[in-house]
């Protein structure tokens, strides 16, 4: 997918063709949606961000890029909110409390995690 402008989200289940850092990314968004809330969790989390960042994204300042990979994280974020207001899908009845879920563990982890600015 080629855009002149704006980013375009695709369901990982699909074949893509992307930064070499997204499937790293979408196994953070799976442990921030899998694991207990609490701190050191949300730190976890930070440190895997800055780690993605280490070893797959270019450097803008000095330092490994963080935020693309942010950016991609408020992306599912914001896909899971909008997406899980939605009806259910037929013979998919738990898959909008998941969204709910997965948006309300990503939001919480936004707001405790340092890559808020």
């Amino acid at each position: 997918l080629l855009r002149t402008s704006g980013t375009v989200l695709v369901d990982w289940s699909h074949a893509v063709i992307g930064p070499a850092w997204v499937d790293a990314a979408g196994l953070i968004v799976d442990i921030i949606h899998t694991d207990p809330i609490d701190a050191p969790r949300w730190n976890r989390a930070d440190d895997l961000v800055k780690r993605v960042a280490a070893e797959f994204s270019p450097s803008t300042h000095g330092g490994p890029a963080v935020e693309p990979i942010v950016d991609f994280l408020v992306a599912i974020l914001g896909l899971s909110e909008r997406e899980c207001r939605n009806p259910d899908p037929a013979g998919m009845p738990q898959l909008r409390e998941f969204q709910r879920e997965r948006a309300s563990r990503l939001r919480a982890w936004l707001w405790a995690s340092e890559h808020l600015a």
